[in-house]
């Protein structure tokens, strides 16, 4: 089926009516699915190429920030084998923070000297708004506060949210924009698996 032909005028309500209507009938392959979802992401956000400003392959830069309970985080030399930091906002697309629930998964499911995962969030952001959506979704994590955006800037994130890996030895392994793909969200976890096997 020639899918991205007949795609591309539609507008994001429409292709995500469709890509559920696609699902309960069963009439398309998983690709042509993620087609579909790639492309609803790629209208929400227009300017999505941007994350190729993410220094994938470099070293992760050092930070220091306070959490919202004001305790001092410092992100030098990675402690964990992996390392998931979530760029985020209350005021993200909601479908997109659909995600948040995989960053507490991965939070649980692995012991934190093999994954540990931190948000970080813009200063401006008010403080009864974002500890309302941490307890609406059970996160326990650590949550960042990065005044004036600077730790963002350094690591090239034009959007938000998003997910950066980082290896034990600081290198950024992987990025990629947050989703309300299930099928992102599995493949997600079976990346953390294989690269927690050669790290």
């Amino acid at each position: 089926m020639m899918i991205s032909s007949w795609i591309k005028p539609l507008s994001p309500l429409m292709l995500a009516c469709i890509t559920v209507w696609l699902l309960h009938f069963g009439q398309v392959q998983t690709n042509e699915i993620i087609q579909l979802e790639d492309r609803i992401e790629r209208l929400r956000h227009p300017q999505a190429s941007h994350l190729a400003s993410v220094p994938i392959g470099k070293t992760a830069p050092s930070f220091q920030l306070p959490t919202l309970g004001g305790m001092n985080f410092v992100f030098d030399r990675p402690q964990s084998r992996l390392s998931i930091i979530v760029f985020f906002s209350p005021n993200d697309c909601p479908l997109c923070l659909i995600e948040a629930l995989i960053w507490r998964e991965l939070d649980e499911l692995y012991e934190s000297k093999d994954v540990s995962v931190i948000g970080i969030i813009d200063g401006k952001i008010d403080v009864r708004q974002i500890r309302m959506f941490l307890k609406s979704r059970r996160i326990e994590f650590p949550v960042l506060v990065d005044n004036g955006a600077l730790i963002r800037q350094a690591f090239g994130v034009k959007h938000t949210p998003i997910r950066i890996i980082v290896d034990s030895s600081g290198r950024i392994v992987d990025a990629e924009l947050s989703t309300n793909s299930s099928i992102k969200h599995r493949n997600l976890k079976e990346k953390v698996a294989r690269l927690l096997m050669i790290n």
